[in-house]
C-alpha cells in the first residue's frame, strides 16, 4: 500500500466519503506512508528592550498592590530565609519558595492571581523603573556595594555609617516618588534613608534589620527601592498581545520575487490543544497508538490541508454559519467546549467549509435569538459586537488588555473573599453579584424640579431653539468627539446656587451667560440663596439688594420668556461696572440710573413686594446639603468645588456634559427614553437622584474603614499591650470587636444591617455627650434595603503561569504558533499590542507582509521587541481652556534632558511621547514654547511638592495619560507660537539647502522600489539630500542596510515614528493605514526646524532635480499637488476623471495624486491643516460607504477634492506642468517629467 495518496477526499460526498477516510486511516495506523511533508509553521515572539527581572522581586511588587502590610511582611520573611541556599537553587525552586512565602499572606485565589501576573511579567516594567533610577542616581556597582543607602544626599555602603548620618541628621533629602514603599512608623521623620538593595541578596538583611529598628523608633523614613545585582543576559518575554495572519488582497501585486536563503531552526512541537478533524480525534488515537504518531500526524495534515482549500463559499453557505459553529462548540463535551471555540475562532477561514454541514438545532436558534435581542436591548451589544462580561460588569474591550483585566479580577477576587471571610457563600453571594453595577459609581444628586430654582431659559420651549430637531434619536447620530449636540431638550440642567453679591459668584455667571450667548444646549437655572434673617432688607445686604432687583425686573417683563434672562443681565451689567464683592451702593446707584421713575424703598426697603423667595431658597439649600457657595448642578448633582473657578469650570462641565451623553445615548438605544418622555421628569427619577442630601450618609470620599475578616476569640483584658501591638490588623480589628458592649433591643431581627461603634472617655461629659446622640440616632433610624473573521487567523499569546524546562529552568517563554497554515494564499502578519505599546519587528528573514506558504522551505519566524511604552496627555491653556497648538514637550531624565520630544495638537490638546519604565522629567521644549509658557498644574504626574520639574514616573505596561495646564509668561500673552515673524523666514530662503524627502512602504517589493527612488533622486539632485522614513513599517533587512547606503551614495536619514491615537477612527488594513500615514500626521511626525517635506510613492524613479519643487513658491497654501498630464492622446480613454463624476467634481480642475507632493511645514502648522484634516478624517471614515472603502486616492480626496469642506480649509495649488507628475505614456513632452510612477 506504498505509495497511497488520501488527496482530494473532501470532494466527495456522503458514505463514501467517510468509508474512504476511514479506510486511510487504518492505512496509516496499520501500514506506512511515504512522501512526508515537512511542516511549515509561522512562529513570533515579542521581548522588552531590558533584561530579564526575578520573579521574587516581581511578586513582592504584587503584594505590594494587596496592602502595606502584605509588602513588608513578605520582606520580613524574605530577609529571614537562608540566603546562600536560596542562590544556589535553580529558577523553578526559586518560584516554588515564592509562592510558599507568598501563600501565607494570600489567599489561595490570590495565589492562582500571583501565578498568572508573574506569567504575563506584569511587574518587571515595576523593577526595569527602579533600574533606570538607579542608573539615574550613579550608585557605585554592584561589585563595590551590594547594597548602598542614600541618606542625607550621600551614598553609603556601611551600615554603621548609615546609623550615625541617621543619628547627625541634616542634608539633602532624596527625591521620592508615589510608588516608593515607605516602611510604617517612619513617614513623618526629617532624615529619609533610600536603600537600594535586592531582595534574596547576602548583602539585604542587616541593612533592613537596621533601617526597620530606626523608622519604628520614628528617627528616619525608610524606603526601599529594589536593585538587581547581576542582571540576566536574556531579555523579558512578553505576552497579553494577539498576532494575526490576515489573507490579503491581491489588489496591489506586491510580493518580492528574491529568494530567501532560509536559516536552519529548530522546530518546535505544535503546542495546540487538539480539536476534532472531521470526525477524528487524533489525540485520543496518539494515546492509543504511539508508535503510529508519525502516521496519524501525516493524515491529519491530509485532512486540515483538505479542509483548507480556500475556495470561495456560495452566499447560501454562509447564512448560518455562525450558527454552526456555536452548535459545533455546544455539542463537544463540556470539557473541550472552550478549546474547541479557541481553536474555531482562531482558525476559522480553514474550518469555515466544515460547518457548513452542520444541522442547528431549533432550540438553540431560539436561544441565540432570544440573548441577541436581551443583549441588544439591555446592554448595547450587537449580534456582531463582541462583549465581555465579569460578574456582570461590562468591560470596555477598546480599553481593555491583559493587565487592566488583571486589575480588574484582583478586585473582583478581593470583594468575593472579604464576603466569604464574612461568612456570605452560595446563594447569598450569587445574589450580591446579581445586583446591576453596569454604570458604575455614580454621584448623588437633588431633584431640581424646585420652585425656588429660577430658570433663565427652556431648550424645549423658547424660538431661540426651535430650529433644532426635537427627537431624541437625534443622540445617536455620530458627532465628532466632544461636539455638543444641539437637541430641542432639556438633556443638560445647570443650576447655580450662590449669593450674586459675592466675586466668585460673577465669574460663573459670566460663564454661564457665554453658554447662552453661544446657544449652547444649556438649561440655565438660578437660585438666590442670600442671608434668611426676617429683619434684614434690600439696603442692609447686597445679596438681598440683588435678589429684590432681581424680582422687581423679572416681574416688570412678566409673560415673556426671556424675563429671568432680562434680570440676570442686570446683574452682569453691575458685576461689570464694580470690581471684588459687590455692596449695597453699588446695586442701589446702578438701579437708580436704570429705572430712574422707581423708588428704591419700594423695591429695597421693609415693605419691598419684591423680598420673596429667601425662605424657599434656604429649604432648597438645606435639601441639597449645600455649606459653601457657589455651588453648581448638573442635573441635581454637584460639581465638585475645587473646578468652581473660571479656569476650570467650563472643562469640567463639558466632561459632565459627555458623561450624561453615553448615559442618555444608552437609554435611547435601548427604547428607556423616546419622544414621548418628559426629559426632566426621566432624569430626576433616576436612581442617583434623591429627596434630600445628606453627605454624611452618601459620601464616601473620606469615608475610612478597617478590615473585619481576621479571627480570634481573645479580647482586650485577656492581652498585653505589647502583645496586642505585633499581632495583625486584622486579627486587631477582631479582639476589640470581641471587647465591644453592644446596646440593642430584644425586638431587633438578629442580623442588623446597621452597627456604630464609639470609642470615648465616658466619664467626662463629651463622651456622655456622643454616647446620648448615637442611641437617639439608632433609636429612629430607617433602614432600607435598597462577527467571526473569513480573512484571518489569530493567536493570543498568553501562558497561566510561568514553564520552566527540564533543567528547571526559566523557559524562553511565550510565542504565537500557527500550523496547519493552508499555503497558497499570500498572508500579511499583523500584531495586536496593547495600545499604548509601540513594537517594530528586529529579526525576520521573510516578508512578512506577504507570506506565502508555498514558496518557503521550512516555516517563517519573525522576532519583535517592544521599543517604546507610550506617554501619552492632553494640554489646555489655563486661561482660555483651548489647547496651545504647536506646544512642544521635551521628555528625559537628569542626565540627559532631553531624549524625546514632540508637539501638541489641536484635536483635544492630545500629545505623545515615547517612553519606557523609569522616572522622567516633563518640560516645556527650550525655545518659544519655554520662553511664552510655563506648566500652571499638572495631573497624572509623581512629581514631589515643592518641585519645579514636572516628574512622570513609567512602571506599567499599562496606559498612562498626564493631563497638563500651562499659562502664558506676565508679558508674554499676545504672543503666538506658531508665528509668521519675518525673522523665522520660509523654508527657501534657509541657510540649510537639504532637500528633506519622506516616505513609506511596507513589504520587501516596495523597500527595493524605495532604494531605486532614493537613488533616482540623488542622481538627479544636486544640492543634499537627507530622507525621513515612517519606521512602523520597514522591515528588519531594511533598516540594517541603510547605514550601508548611506555611507555609499552620502545622504542622511533619519526613521520617524507616531502611533495612531486611538481617539481617531483606526483603520484595519495595513494599505489603509499607511496611506493615511502620508497625510494625517504630517504636523508632529517631524521636528519643528523642518520647514518643507517633499513625500514620494516608494514606486516612483525621479528624472529631474527634485530641487526645482522644494523651491517652488506654493503663495500661502500649506502643499502642492502635482497633476496628471494630458499630452499623450492615445490612453485618453484611460482618463477616469474626465467622465462621470470626477468629470463634474472637478469642475474644470486638473486630477491630482498623492504619490507626489510637496508640503510647506511651517504654514501647515500656522493654520492647523493637520488638525482639520483629522477631523475632516473623524467625520467622513466612521461611515462605512465614506472614505475608508476606497482606494489609495482617499487621502487626497480629502486633503482636497472632497467639495467644498476641505478645500476652502486647506487649498493647495498644483504645481507647474514642467514639474508634474506622469505615469508610464501619461505625457510626451521630455520637461514634463519629474517622476515615473512604476
Amino acid at each position: 500500500m506504498k505509495g497511497l495518496k488520501c488527496k482530494g477526499f473532501t470532494r466527495m460526498g456522503g458514505t463514501a466519503f467517510w468509508a474512504i477516510v476511514a479506510l486511510c486511516a487504518l492505512i496509516l495506523l496499520f501500514g506506512e506512508v511515504s512522501g512526508q511533508a515537512k511542516s511549515k509553521p509561522i512562529t513570533t515572539h515579542l521581548t522588552a528592550k531590558w533584561p530579564d527581572s526575578p520573579l521574587l522581586l516581581e511578586a513582592s511588587e504584587y503584594m505590594a498592590e494587596e496592602s502595606l502590610a502584605t509588602f513588608w511582611g513578605f520582606v520580613e520573611t524574605i530577609a529571614e530565609m537562608d540566603v546562600n541556599a536560596y542562590r544556589e537553587k535553580t529558577d523553578k525552586e526559586k518560584f516554588e519558595d515564592t509562592l510558599m512565602t507568598a501563600s501565607r499572606f494570600l489567599l489561595p485565589s490570590q495565589l492562582r492571581i500571583l501565578k498568572f501576573a508573574l506569567s504575563v511579567r506584569a511587574y518587571s516594567p515595576k523593577i526595569e523603573m527602579f533600574r533606570q533610577i538607579v542608573i539615574d542616581r550613579s550608585l557605585p556597582s554592584p561589585v563595590e556595594c551590594g547594597a548602598v543607602v542614600d541618606v542625607g544626599g550621600q551614598l553609603v555602603c556601611d551600615v554603621d555609617k548609615v546609623k550615625k548620618l541617621v543619628e547627625e541628621g541634616g542634608g539633602d533629602k532624596p527625591v521620592v516618588y508615589e510608588v516608593d514603599h515607605h516602611f510604617p512608623g517612619g513617614e513623618n521623620a526629617k532624615v529619609v534613608a533610600v536603600l537600594y538593595a535586592e531582595l534574596g541578596s547576602p548583602e539585604f538583611p542587616a541593612f533592613h534589620q537596621m533601617l526597620k529598628e530606626l523608622a519604628s523608633a520614628g528617627k528616619v523614613d525608610y524606603i526601599l527601592r529594589h536593585r538587581v545585582q547581576n542582571h540576566s543576559p536574556r531579555r523579558v518575554r512578553l505576552s497579553g498581545y494577539g498576532v494575526e495572519l490576515a489573507i490579503k488582497s491581491t489588489e496591489y501585486k506586491a510580493q518580492d520575487d528574491t529568494k530567501v536563503q532560509e536559516e536552519d531552526r529548530e522546530v518546535v512541537e505544535d503546542e495546540e490543544g487538539e480539536v476534532e478533524v472531521e470526525g477524528f480525534l487524533f489525540n485520543k488515537l496518539e494515546s492509543l497508538h504511539p508508535e503510529k504518531k508519525e502516521d496519524l500526524n501525516q493524515l491529519r495534515k491530509h485532512l486540515i490541508e483538505s479542509q483548507h482549500e480556500m475556495a470561495p463559499m456560495k452566499v447560501w453557505q454562509l447564512q448560518h454559519l455562525s450558527l454552526q459553529a456555536a452548535q459545533r462548540i455546544m455539542s463537544a463535551p463540556p470539557d473541550q467546549q472552550l478549546s474547541i471555540l479557541v481553536q474555531t475562532a482562531q482558525n476559522f477561514p480553514a474550518l469555515a467549509r466544515s460547518l457548513v454541514r452542520i444541522k442547528v438545532d431549533d432550540k438553540m436558534k431560539r436561544e441565540i435569538l432570544k440573548n441577541q435581542n436581551t443583549l441588544s436591548q439591555q446592554m448595547d451589544v450587537n449580534p456582531s459586537d463582541a462583549a465581555l462580561f465579569i460578574n456582570g460588569l461590562l468591560l470596555d474591550m477598546e480599553y481593555t488588555t491583559i493587565f487592566t483585566l488583571l486589575d480588574h479580577i484582583r478586585s473582583e477576587d478581593r470583594v468575593i473573599g472579604g464576603l466569604h471571610k464574612l461568612g456570605l457563600e452560595g446563594e447569598a453571594l450569587t445574589t450580591l453579584l446579581a445586583l446591576d453595577a453596569s454604570d458604575g459609581p455614580q454621584e448623588y444628586g437633588i431633584d431640581i424640579r424646585d420652585s425656588a430654582i429660577m430658570w433663565m431659559n427652556n431648550i424645549e420651549t423658547d424660538k431661540a431653539y426651535r430650529k433644532w430637531p426635537s427627537s431624541t434619536g437625534e443622540l445617536l447620530r455620530p458627532t465628532y468627539p466632544g461636539m455638543l449636540r444641539s437637541i430641542r431638550k432639556n438633556f443638560h440642567n445647570l443650576v447655580i446656587v450662590a449669593d450674586p453679591s459675592k466675586a466668585s459668584t460673577a465669574e460663573l455667571i459670566r460663564l454661564v451667560e457665554s453658554f447662552m450667548n453661544h446657544n449652547a444646549p444649556f438649561r440655565i437655572g438660578l437660585v438666590i440663596a442670600v442671608d434668611s434673617d426676617e429683619s434684614l432688607r434690600g439696603f442692609d445686604d447686597a445679596g438681598l439688594a440683588m435678589l429684590c432687583a432681581f424680582n422687581f425686573i423679572s416681574e416688570n417683563f412678566a409673560g415673556r420668556e426671556d424675563a429671568n434672562l432680562k434680570a440676570l443681565q442686570f446683574m452682569i451689567d453691575i458685576y461689570g461696572s464694580s470690581q471684588g464683592d459687590i455692596t449695597v451702593a453699588d446695586i442701589t446707584n446702578f438701579f437708580a440710573n436704570k429705572y430712574p421713575s422707581t423708588d428704591l424703598d419700594d423695591v429695597f426697603g421693609e415693605d419691598s413686594d419684591y423680598d420673596v423667595g429667601r425662605m424657599l431658597a434656604q429649604e432648597f439649600v438645606e435639601k441639597a446639603g449645600i455649606t459653601t457657595f457657589p455651588q453648581v448642578l448638573m442635573n441635581g448633582v454637584p460639581l465638585p468645588e475645587k473646578h468652581l473657578n473660571a479656569d476650570e469650570f467650563e472643562e469640567v462641565v463639558l466632561m459632565e456634559v459627555m458623561r450624561t451623553t453615553q448615559m442618555l445615548q444608552k437609554a435611547v438605544y435601548r427604547g428607556e427614553l423616546g419622544d414621548k418622555h418628559d426629559v426632566t421628569d426621566w432624569l430626576m427619577a433616576m436612581p442617583n437622584i434623591m429627596p434630600r442630601l445628606n453627605d454624611r450618609i452618601l459620601s464616601t470620599k473620606s469615608s475610612s474603614y478597617v478590615d473585619m475578616t481576621g479571627e480570634s476569640n481573645l479580647r482586650l483584658s485577656a492581652i498585653t499591650l505589647e502583645d496586642f501591638s505585633a499581632l495583625k490588623a486584622t486579627e486587631m480589628t477582631s479582639i476589640m470587636t470581641n471587647s465591644f458592649h453592644y446596646l440593642s433591643t430584644k425586638t431587633e431581627p438578629a442580623i442588623r444591617p446597621l452597627t456604630v461603634w464609639i470609642v470615648a472617655d465616658f466619664d467626662t461629659e463629651e463622651g456622655r455627650g456622643l454616647l446620648v446622640e448615637a442611641i437617639k440616632y439608632l433609636h429612629f433610624a430607617h433602614y432600607t434595603h435598597h462577527s467571526l473573521s473569513f480573512h484571518s487567523f489569530y493567536r493570543f499569546v498568553l501562558e497561566p503561569e510561568p514553564l520552566f524546562t527540564d533543567g528547571g529552568e526559566l523557559a524562553p517563554g511565550p510565542h504565537a504558533r500557527f500550523t496547519s497554515i493552508p499555503e497558497s494564499p499570500i498572508l500579511t502578519q499583523n500584531y495586536h499590542p496593547p495600545e499604548n505599546w509601540l513594537v517594530e519587528v528586529v529579526e525576520s528573514l521573510h516578508d512578512l507582509d506577504n507570506i506565502k506558504l508555498e514558496s518557503v522551505e521550512s516555516g517563517v519566524h519573525s522576532e519583535f521587541e517592544l521599543e517604546n511604552l507610550l506617554l501619552e496627555g492632553h494640554c489646555f491653556e489655563q486661561s482660555s481652556g483651548n489647547p496651545p497648538r504647536g506646544l512642544q514637550f521635551t521628555l528625559g531624565n537628569n542626565n540627559q534632558p532631553v531624549m524625546v520630544d514632540t508637539i501638541v495638537m489641536a484635536n483635544l490638546g492630545y500629545f505623545q511621547l515615547k517612553a519606557n519604565p523609569g522616572a522622567w522629567l516633563l518640560k516645556l521644549r527650550h525655545g518659544r514654547s519655554a520662553d511664552i509658557y510655563s506648566i500652571a498644574s499638572h495631573e497624572g504626574t509623581d512629581t514631589p511638592a515643592g518641585s519645579e520639574d514636572v516628574q512622570v514616573v513609567m512602571g506599567s505596561f499599562k496606559s498612562h495619560v498626564v493631563k497638563l495646564r500651562v499659562a502664558k509668561k506676565p508679558g508674554k500673552q499676545h504672543m503666538q507660537l506658531l508665528s509668521d515673524e519675518s525673522d523665522e523666514g520660509s523654508s527657501s530662503d534657509d541657510q540649510d539647502e537639504t532637500i528633506n524627502i519622506f516616505s513609506v512602504a511596507s513589504g520587501h517589493l516596495y523597500e527595493r522600489f524605495l532604494r531605486i527612488m532614493m537613488v533616482s533622486v540623488l542622481r538627479h539632485t544636486k544640492a543634499p539630500v537627507k530622507f525621513w522614513f515612517l519606521k512602523n513599517f520597514l522591515s528588519p533587512n531594511f533598516k540594517d542596510a541603510l547605514p550601508l547606503l548611506a555611507n555609499e551614495y552620502g545622504f542622511e536619514y533619519e526613521l520617524v515614528q507616531y502611533k495612531w491615537p486611538r481617539w481617531l477612527h483606526q483603520q484595519s488594513e495595513k494599505q489603509r493605514i499607511i496611506w493615511g500615514y502620508k497625510i494625517l500626521f504630517l504636523d508632529v511626525l517631524f521636528p519643528l526646524d523642518i520647514k518643507k517635506i517633499i513625500f514620494v510613492d516608494a514606486d516612483q524613479v525621479v528624472r529631474a532635480d527634485i530641487k526645482d519643487l522644494n523651491n517652488e513658491d506654493l503663495d500661502g497654501a500649506p502643499y502642492g499637488f502635482v497633476p496628471f498630464c494630458d499630452s499623450r492622446k492615445e490612453i485618453e480613454g484611460f482618463r477616469f476623471w474626465k467622465q462621470g463624476y470626477w468629470h463634474n467634481h472637478l469642475a474644470g480642475r486638473k486630477y491630482h495624486i498623492s504619490a507626489l507632493f510637496v508640503v510647506d511645514l511651517k504654514r501647515f502648522r500656522q493654520i492647523a491643516a493637520g488638525d482639520r484634516l483629522r477631523g475632516q478624517y473623524q467625520g467622513l471614515s466612521q461611515d462605512p460607504n465614506s472614505l475608508s472603502n476606497l482606494d489609495q486616492r482617499w487621502c487626497v480626496r480629502w486633503v482636497w477634492e472632497v467639495k467644498p469642506r476641505p478645500q476652502h480649509i486647506t487649498p493647495h495649488p498644483s504645481t507647474p506642468s514642467e514639474l508634474a507628475l506622469q505615469l508610464p505614456l501619461a505625457g510626451n513632452e521630455e520637461n514634463e517629467i519629474v517622476a515615473i510612477k512604476v
